[in-house]
């Protein structure tokens, strides 16, 4: 049985990635499938963004200036209260072993760019509906 139920009637996702062209493709289309979308292009605002709305579920760039992708999972994922948010972390980058470090970031998927729209609202949706009420601390 699902037991996830968002906290607001659109649930909340925060994209981060440094091309604000992904950003905005992102955005229109997952705002279109009546997601509550917020942005950030960096690791500190995706940090400050994930405190602050308290996000469903999190999109990550993996390569992006200062910290990048894989440290910021790992700082989410060390956190209690972000925890059990489900995380994609995804590249335009093809190295086989970035799944694998993904994997130990302790992100939920791992996605190559570009990914089909209608791929990623599928696993979105997939993700969403089968993740347990998010238990938030601050």
């Amino acid at each position: 049985m699902n037991n996830y139920q968002p906290r607001t009637a659109k649930p909340r996702i925060l994209i981060t990635d440094d091309e604000q062209d992904i950003i905005e493709i992102l955005s229109y289309n997952l705002e279109k499938e009546n997601y509550e979308v917020f942005a950030g292009y960096s690791s500190t605002e995706c940090l400050r963004l994930a405190k602050e709305v308290r996000p469903d579920l999190i999109i990550l760039d993996i390569w992006m200036p200062g910290t990048d992708g894989i440290e910021t999972c790992k700082i989410l994922k060390r956190d209690p209260g972000f925890k059990n948010i489900p995380i994609i972390l995804f590249t335009a980058f093809q190295k086989s072993i970035l799944p694998e470090i993904a994997k130990e970031s302790g992100a939920d998927l791992f996605l190559s760019k570009p990914v089909r729209m209608n791929r990623i609202t599928a696993i979105i949706h997939d993700l969403l509906s089968n993740t347990s009420r998010h238990d938030y601390q601050n």
